[in-house]
């Protein structure tokens, strides 16, 4: 038991011993180290295969110190990043940021994102006593700044040194991302196909239709955008709709990078409507028509078809799209009454003549001829009901200026109470405005007093 326990003591002496050799031999050799690990435990920073989304990594940082003096740690791109072909991004496609409250002690300086450049960065101050310590930083790729697909490689140096003359180290990491070439566009229109219907109304909530271009995944030098009409907008009657009256807006969701066009017309001549660089937008094409032209537009549906062409990088891609305008029958009169309407106040026998004026307005889209008509409810009549003798109470009428039609009565005549055209339009039954005037001429004969009635217009195909 004795030579047991002896044996036992000093297996273990000599193990210490070992242990404290091992420990200063390690130390003997470098006074101050740097270790770079990604989180997948490679010596690279692969990002694989770059998204839609921004792509982050985190690195992990372990700094080995037994100097006792504080140092600092530095970053910098040593190599380019380039794909295979030798084309590299424009603008600066990697930043890095620290992971707040990753290290121990000492001072993380990137505390928001920060582009990586070919100069030094300073990402690391150690504490004053120049101990070890352990931080993390998240390295992104913004994806977005990538013009061209492809393999992409590069290489980041870090290096970590004392302040003043001291020890330093270093270590190279590889950067890897892989761009994928898949531009993908998705077009859709209001009408949930790939035909647009724009039924003109006169309710300012449903005017408007929409086509819907969404892209994505797109790498180059410049999309382009261009709208050309194929075929002719034409009703049954194979008439066709003046495309001047047509406007299209187009809104892009990253409007601030894209040159959109100002209120294009349709047109038969390739025009182009949007150019951008950016790798992802959705564009809304809005049609409409101008609210004053409107009612001008001849009443029916009229079906054309547009052809949306996408290019870039050479290639073109063409998309057809019907358009159907649905005009609705339009046939209305519009009257500007006087202030008071028909009523003709304070009349005596010795009073001056009055006149009162209606203007009409026509409205319609059916070029059809038509006329309108005029019917009293009863003469003119004053509160107690006596009623204005029928030759003092006259009418006239006379077409504005502008418009076509014929007056039936363009000199005074004696106000009729039966139902009395007084209005016919051109033969292409054309839209038309025209004045009535009302005239009260007192006698002596009268009873004084104020004198009313009341008139119904109606408005006719012939």
């Amino acid at each position: 038991m004795i030579f047991r326990l002896i044996s036992f003591k000093f297996i273990v002496i000599i193990t210490t011993v070992l242990t404290v050799f091992s420990v200063s031999t390690c130390f003997s050799y470098a006074a101050l180290n740097i270790k770079v690990s990604p989180r997948d435990g490679q010596n690279s920073i692969s990002f694989g295969r770059v998204s839609y989304d921004d792509t982050n990594e985190e690195i992990h940082f372990r700094i080995m110190s037994t100097e006792g003096k504080q140092y600092q740690v530095f970053q910098r791109l040593v190599e380019p990043i380039t794909n295979e072909k030798g084309e590299f991004p424009t603008r600066s496609v990697l930043s890095a940021s620290a992971l707040l409250g990753s290290n121990s002690s000492g001072t993380l300086h990137l505390q928001s994102e920060m582009p990586l450049s070919y100069n030094d960065q300073l990402i690391y101050t150690s504490s004053q006593q120049g101990l070890s310590d352990d931080f993390t930083l998240l390295y992104q790729v913004d994806q977005s700044r990538i013009e061209r697909p492809g393999q992409y490689l590069g290489k980041v140096l870090f290096v970590v040194r004392s302040i003043g003359n001291g020890s330093r180290d270093e270590q190279v990491l590889s950067l890897m991302l892989s761009v994928p070439d898949d531009f993908k566009y998705d077009i859709r229109t209001s009408s949930g196909s790939n035909r647009v219907v724009f039924v003109v109304e006169d309710r300012p909530e449903q005017k408007g239709s929409y086509i819907h271009l969404n892209y994505f995944g797109f790498r180059g030098e410049g999309l382009k955008v261009s709208q050309k009409l194929i075929a002719p907008l034409r009703n049954e009657q194979l008439e066709e709709l003046d495309l001047a009256l047509i406007k299209m807006d187009v809104f892009s969701d990253q409007n601030a990078q894209g040159v959109l066009s100002s209120s294009p017309e349709l047109n038969y001549v390739e025009e182009v409507i949007f150019q951008s660089s950016m790798s992802q937008d959705e564009l809304r094409l809005a049609l409409w028509i101008d609210e004053k032209a409107e009612k001008s537009i001849k009443a029916g549906k009229y079906v054309g078809l547009l052809q949306l062409i996408l290019e870039s990088n050479g290639n073109k891609i063409i998309e057809d799209i019907e358009i159907e305008i649905s005009v609705p029958p339009l046939f209305q009169l519009v009257f500007d009454f006087p202030e008071k309407g028909m009523k003709f106040t304070r009349v005596m026998p010795e009073t001056p003549p009055q006149q009162k004026e209606v203007v009409v307005t026509v409205y319609t889209n059916m070029y059809k001829p038509y006329m309108v008509t005029q019917k009293a409810q009863y003469g003119l009549v004053n509160e107690d009901g006596h009623e204005m003798r029928n030759k003092n109470f006259q009418m006239k009428g006379e077409v504005v200026q502008g418009y076509s039609g014929k007056i039936e009565s363009s000199e005074y005549s004696s106000f009729p109470i039966s139902e009395t055209p007084i209005f016919v339009s051109d033969g292409e039954g054309a839209p038309s405005q025209f004045k009535m005037s009302y005239r009260l001429t007192p006698y002596w004969e009268m009873k004084p007093g104020n004198y009313m009635t009341s008139i119904v217009y109606s408005l006719s195909e012939l």
